[in-house]
């Protein structure tokens, strides 16, 4: 697990910066502000998730008191989240389809969800 979740985190994070620099540099003027906020808001949500995995592969790598299956669902989480989140927003910014909207509050949970199964995997320990 712990490799792996080093990978997609590092992975996830490059692309978050490289969706808030196309943002920045290559998109203003060519989407709505609306469809630009969202590629803002979701490249802010997976850096900050990218963030976390890594922490994650961290934590589970220096062998720190965690329950481990917990650690590992928190992450899988995560990574579940981030396609279900900031992917689906930058899908509804780059086609305008809204239904790719509706999708997004599944991520939110997850990413809730993942985060308070960390705080349970620190407690169970």
């Amino acid at each position: 697990m712990t490799e792996s979740m080093l990978i997609i985190g590092a992975i996830s994070a490059a692309i978050a910066v490289l969706v808030g620099g196309a943002r920045a540099h290559l998109l203003n003027g060519k989407l709505d502000p609306q469809r630009l906020a969202l590629l803002d808001v979701g490249s802010r949500y997976q850096l900050i998730h990218a963030l976390a995995i890594v922490l994650i592969a961290l934590v589970a790598a220096a062998g720190k008191p965690a329950n481990g299956m917990l650690l590992a669902a928190a992450g899988w989480g995560f990574v579940l989240g981030t396609l279900l989140f900031p992917c689906v927003l930058y899908a509804y910014a780059f086609t305008g389809r809204k239904l790719w909207l509706r999708v997004s509050a599944l991520g939110g949970g997850i990413f809730v969800a993942a985060w308070t199964t960390l705080a349970l995997a620190a407690v169970v320990a």
